[in-house]
């Protein structure tokens, strides 16, 4: 990745009903395998650095949240 030579290849797109009472679908977006891992190599590496930096009471999409 730092080298510049990966490029995520597309997703597949998956239609999905919306359950909003008016029928219609929405378009899902599936990553792939191989991208999958790519996001869960980056993330193994940046959680670590930038995890001290976030303020205690800052929930989202926090490793070990209690919310």
């Amino acid at each position: 990745m730092s080298s510049g030579t990966y490029f995520p290849p597309p997703v597949r797109s998956v239609e999905i009903p919306k359950n909003d009472g008016k029928g219609g679908i929405r378009r899902l977006g599936v990553p792939t395998v191989s991208d999958r891992i790519a996001q869960t190599v980056v993330k193994l590496y940046l959680e670590p650095e930038v995890e001290p930096v976030f303020h205690p009471d800052s929930y989202g999409y926090r490793p070990r949240s209690l919310h």
